[in-house]
Parts: structure tokens; sequence; C-alpha cells
């Protein structure tokens, strides 16, 4: 049995050059998607540093001190805070939850990071520590790294799983 061609009378040569603009389409089309990406989270990057509110439950968490550097430094010296190592060690639980590819993440571990948050920070205070020992090791702010992972991941990981995170720290005690 013999099939039908596609394009009977298109040579050969014509057939490859048809290929090869195919090809080159879908590669313009995954560059262009992928700088059009980049423009998005830079936007939420600005967006997130100054102070604008994608999340309804983030202001609360981000007033209540938990995700601010310096607030674990305020409180009373009787207050349970970590050592400056569990704090660290911590912080690179939390980045190990990320998974990157040639310095692309392609991968998050959300219940990995809820579970971390939950079973290792008992306080707004040690939030506080660990988000100061992620921004000294790592030169970013743990709330703008866990609301971008939120904002990429969106659809690929559980949507509301930032919004947790973030309801479970407002509801800790201070110290």
């Amino acid at each position: 049995m013999k099939l039908p061609q596609i394009l009977p009378n298109v040579s050969s040569r014509d057939k490859l050059i048809l290929g090869g603009s195919m090809i080159g389409l879908a590669i313009l089309y995954i560059i262009i998607n992928r700088a059009s990406k980049r423009a998005m989270l830079n936007k939420i990057y600005k967006a997130i540093d100054t102070g604008a509110n994608y999340y309804g439950t983030a202001e609360d968490a981000v007033s209540s001190n938990a995700f601010d550097v310096s607030y674990w430094k305020t409180v009373p010296s009787s207050a349970n805070l970590l050592s400056s190592g569990k704090a660290a060690e911590i912080a690179v639980d939390i980045h190990d939850s990320f998974h990157f590819a040639a310095g692309v993440l392609y991968q998050v571990d959300v219940s990995d990071i809820n579970n971390i948050f939950r079973q290792k920070i008992s306080s707004k205070a040690q939030v506080s520590q660990v988000a100061y020992a992620y921004d000294k090791k790592y030169n970013k702010s743990l709330f703008t790294v866990l609301k971008m992972v939120d904002a990429t991941f969106l659809g690929i990981s559980n949507d509301d799983e930032f919004e947790k995170l973030v309801a479970y720290v407002t509801g800790l005690k201070d110290y």
C-alpha cells in the first residue's frame, strides 16, 4: 500500500528549506517566550521590592515582621531563638528545595519548604533569623524568592502553597 505524499510537486530542496524554516520559527518562538517570561519575572521582582501585594495574606506576613531580616535582633533576650548555625542550616535546606539545571530553576519542592517551616521554625523571630541567614548566604530576600517561586510555578505546584506558608507564618507567636 502506497501512502499519499505530502506536497508531491515540491522538490526535496524546497522541503528541506520549509522544514528548516519551521524549526527556525520554533526556536525563535522559544527565545521570545523565554524573554517575555524573564521580563514578567523582572516586573514581579520590582513589584515585590516596592511592596506591591500580589497575595492578600502576604502583606500580613510582611507587616508581622516575620520576614524582616532585623526583627529577630529586637526581641527580648529571653526569646527562644535559633543558633546562627541552625538558622543557616535551615536557610540551606530551603534553598536545596529549589532544583536548578544550568542555572535555571526547573523544579521546586514546595511541600518540602512548608515542612521545613512547620517542623523547624516555631516563631516569627525564628523566621526572621532564617530570612537573615538566607539573605547573608545567597544575597537574596527569602520572602522575594518564595513569592517569585510561587508566581513562576503557579499551576505547576499547588497554587495555594505560598498562601498556606504565609498563613502559617502569620499565625506563629512573635518570639
